[in-house]
């Protein structure tokens, strides 16, 4: 089993962050939808979540998961802890949504979708067993 520590933690919040930006970048969210200052326009290859965008999700990502004790800790068990997560995670995901519209649209099946790719992220590290 995988646990998250301080040398995997960046890698581990870039996947759960990198699942975010393939959704937008499939529903034809383009970085200018969501300016930042410290992107370089002119860059065809420029991620859509830059900068503070990026810092901002994963600094929550990173207070969520140390909060609930998964970095160099025993992994959380509980489903009910497991589900809580996943919400805030996506949580942090729909603030940073919410800065595009009204360009992107959000409905159910999208939250389902997300929420699922969150936990997948999570079991692809091991992290919840």
């Amino acid at each position: 089993m995988s646990q998250l520590n301080e040398d995997t933690l960046a890698e581990f919040k870039g996947q759960l962050i990198d699942t975010l930006e393939d959704y937008l970048e499939e529903h034809g969210v383009t970085p200018s939808m969501l300016p930042n200052e410290d992107r370089d326009d002119d860059d065809e290859c420029a991620a859509i979540i830059y900068g503070w965008h990026y810092d901002m999700v994963g600094d929550n990502i990173e207070l969520e998961l140390r909060i609930n004790h998964l970095i160099n800790q025993s992994p959380v068990s509980n489903p009910d802890t497991i589900a809580d997560i996943v919400n805030h995670i996506f949580e942090d995901y729909q603030e940073l949504m919410d800065m595009i519209k009204p360009a992107f649209v959000f409905d159910d099946d999208d939250e389902r979708w997300l929420k699922h790719e969150i936990r997948q992220t999570f079991v692809n590290w091991e992290v919840f067993v």
